[in-house]
């Protein structure tokens, strides 16, 4: 099928048994399919979403991604956080570090087989390892077991895992343009404007202070959360009630707001102990509209 801006694209349907099979079928056949939709009980949901996703016109600005390096599994899209496999990461951050250079295959097959914390050699199957013992077949190298198949399925769930997290968050990205593929020769590039990040703390510390206010009753949970979010370099506020976290919201809107599930509506259910999700939901339909920021629920 082809987007509104004339591309066009291939998604793959199969069943999860012949999910491999499929892989190396389409790379053989030189297709690069945007995604690939295994048949299990949702399948028929993501697929109507998936085209839905990527009829949609794409936005040609070069992405901004950051790579958190000591996580070894988070990376942002324009802002949008990706929660990858180890596997997945290690990729992502070997095509980030040459950024918005071409990589070929074969130097990714032998830089990412050879030992150490990047290594991502797949482990031989039983059938394999058993045949091998018995010297029906030689064991295979780590660059055979890392075959190109097999890190073209790690970018497919690169991939993957960016466009779930932008529909998660309502927004649009073309996967496949940021993590682009070429046949002649076969090379992968991460086309965006990246920043490695040591840790989360080097985003706070550059972006100068932001005001996170804690909607939280409970001080044995307010006060540690606070207190981790201060180290992180954040200004925090508190509130314990309904109006108070109001009065917050008017005095100095924040960027973040942590909200619980159930809170009191005055200082009279705090003494009290009572709280209701209803003062929850009162404050994200009245206090939000003027936060500019993101709510992130607990």
């Amino acid at each position: 099928f082809a987007n509104s801006s004339g591309a066009i694209r291939f998604l793959v349907l199969t069943s999860q048994a012949n999910y491999s099979e499929a892989v190396r079928e389409a790379l053989a056949a030189g297709v690069d399919p945007w995604d690939y939709i295994q048949k299990d009980r949702q399948w028929q949901d993501q697929l109507t979403s998936r085209l839905r996703f990527a009829t949609l016109a794409q936005v040609q600005d070069v992405p901004r991604v950051q790579v958190m390096q000591s996580t070894a599994r988070l990376v942002r899209v324009n802002g949008v956080e990706v929660e990858l496999n180890r596997k997945a990461f290690v990729v992502f951050e070997y095509l980030a570090r040459r950024a918005p250079r071409w990589c070929s295959v074969d130097g990714m097959r032998v830089d990412l087989s050879t030992g150490g914390p990047q290594d991502i050699t797949p482990a031989m199957s039983r059938r394999d390892l058993e045949r091998a013992q018995s010297g029906e077949c030689s064991f295979p190298s780590p660059y055979e077991l890392l075959s190109e198949a097999r890190l073209q399925d790690h970018v497919y769930g690169i991939r993957s895992a960016i466009t779930g997290a932008f529909l998660a968050a309502g927004m649009t990205c073309d996967a496949e343009a940021l993590l682009a593929y070429r046949k002649e020769p076969a090379e992968y590039r991460l086309h965006a404007r990246v920043e490695l990040l040591e840790s989360f703390e080097a985003v706070t510390s550059r972006s100068g202070t932001t005001t996170v206010l804690v909607v939280e009753d409970d001080l044995r949970w307010s006060k540690p959360l606070a207190a981790t979010l201060a180290k992180l370099g954040f200004s925090v506020r508190t509130a314990r009630t309904l109006e108070a976290a109001k009065e917050a919201l008017l005095d100095t809107p924040p960027v973040l707001v942590s909200l619980d599930l159930r809170i009191p509506g005055n200082e009279e259910e705090l003494e009290a102990g009572v709280d209701d999700e209803a003062n929850s939901i009162a404050l994200l339909d009245n206090g939000f509209g003027r936060s500019p920021g993101v709510l992130a629920h607990r």
